[in-house]
């Protein structure tokens, strides 16, 4: 899967078959902000392969996408500089593939999370935190996979 517009230089990321049904996962980064720095802007962008929940620093901030078409895929973006802070931050996604064509979605199979998360700081530095082999992912989410599927 090539990842949307927007995501360009970022990689998807995703734990095991690509091919499982009702596969759910659990992807976090942490990262540090300079202790004396202030926060100018900060903005997450996301996507994912079939829905997600968001969280940054334990605060829910949504879920997503809409019913999208394999060829258009919808990039969410959330200002989360309100919750950001100097020190330790992580950033929290909880990702669910149906792993079949449902009425309102078509599988691609090519489940799995693109992000990325650009600060701009006080004194004009960036940091940028995109999806990478550095991102701890589990499978042991609490979520039962072999749960039957209602239509």
């Amino acid at each position: 899967m090539k990842p949307p517009d927007g995501l360009a230089l970022c990689r998807r990321i995703w734990l095991g078959s690509e091919a499982e049904a009702n596969a759910t996962r659990l992807f976090r980064r942490e990262f540090s902000l300079p202790a004396a720095a202030c926060v100018r802007s900060a903005a997450l962008q996301v996507f994912a392969d079939s829905c997600y929940h968001l969280w940054v620093n334990g605060r829910y901030l949504g879920r997503g996408p809409t019913f999208f078409h394999p060829h258009r895929r919808p990039v969410a973006t959330y200002d989360v500089a309100g919750h950001l802070a100097a020190g330790l931050n992580a950033v929290a996604v909880l990702v669910h593939s149906a792993g079949v064509s449902l009425h309102n979605y078509v599988f691609c199979g090519c489940p799995g999370l693109v992000a990325r998360l650009d600060v701009v700081l006080d004194d004009g530095r960036t940091l940028t935190v995109a999806t990478d082999s550095s991102w701890r992912v589990t499978d042991r989410t609490g979520w039962l996979s072999d749960t039957p599927r209602r239509s």
